[in-house]
């Protein structure tokens, strides 16, 4: 990789052999404040992911109320980009903020500016809605999710805040321990490369799905039980 031919601070013979120098020493040169930087920045950038999450699951709940549980290709299609809207995207954003702190100088500066630039592109939709849309239109989007206030229930709502933040908390571990291990876990770009490529969009994905598929089943064993137990008693 031309990356660490171009930043190899340790001689040409040594062929940056175990380590990416360049990532090496901007990982030894972050002091404490760059740390709390670091991890200050990093909870304010992931508030935006977690409101395209929550509108992801209101577009997807007020999709469902109109359907009334028809079958409709092209909605389902839609589900499915929502889908990954909700579980895939905030990884792929994850991701690339990453990439962009290893591969310049973890200053406070670089760290601002590196997660500024990814949120703003992230959230290039709602400005183009925002320019489009007129306020009519505004207005009877917000009327449809009015709508829905009685399909869905509270009990809901607080779920899916819940799994949203949840969602949130993971990417910036995820994101500050790679950071701190990125010595271990690269020995070189290319090491980096599959990582990430193989971690933030393959498996790190599947996660809070994971998570939420136990949830109901525990959630499920509990209301039988529940339930078996007022039939119990009734009797």
């Amino acid at each position: 990789y031309n990356h660490c031919a171009r930043n190899d601070l340790d001689g040409v013979n040594t062929n940056f052999t175990g380590h990416c120098d360049f990532i090496s020493l901007n990982r030894k040169l972050m002091k404490r404040g760059i740390w709390l930087a670091l991890i200050f920045l990093s909870l304010v950038f992931v508030v935006p992911i977690c409101q395209d999450v929550d509108e992801s699951i209101i577009e997807e709940a007020v999709m469902d109320h109109h359907l009334k549980d028809t079958i409709n290709i092209p909605a389902e299609i839609l589900r499915i980009a929502l889908r990954l809207r909700q579980y895939v995207k905030p990884w792929f954003i994850t991701g690339v903020a990453t990439i962009l702190q290893v591969m310049d100088p973890l200053t406070a500066k670089n760290i601002t500016l590196n997660l500024l630039s990814v949120t703003m592109f992230s959230e290039v939709d709602n400005v183009v809605a925002a320019l489009l849309l007129t306020e009519s239109q505004v207005l009877k989007m917000e009327k449809f999710v009015e709508d829905i206030d009685d399909f869905a229930p509270n009990n809901t709502v607080r779920l899916s805040f819940f799994w949203t933040r949840l969602q949130g908390c993971f990417s910036v571990v995820f994101l500050i321990m790679f950071i701190y291990f990125i010595e271990e876990i690269t020995e070189s770009c290319a090491d980096l490369n599959f990582f990430v490529f193989g971690y933030f969009l393959s498996i790190a994905p599947l996660v809070v799905p994971l998570l939420q598929g136990i949830g109901h089943i525990v959630s499920s064993i509990k209301n039988s039980e529940r339930n078996r137990n007022a039939m119990f008693y009734a009797t």
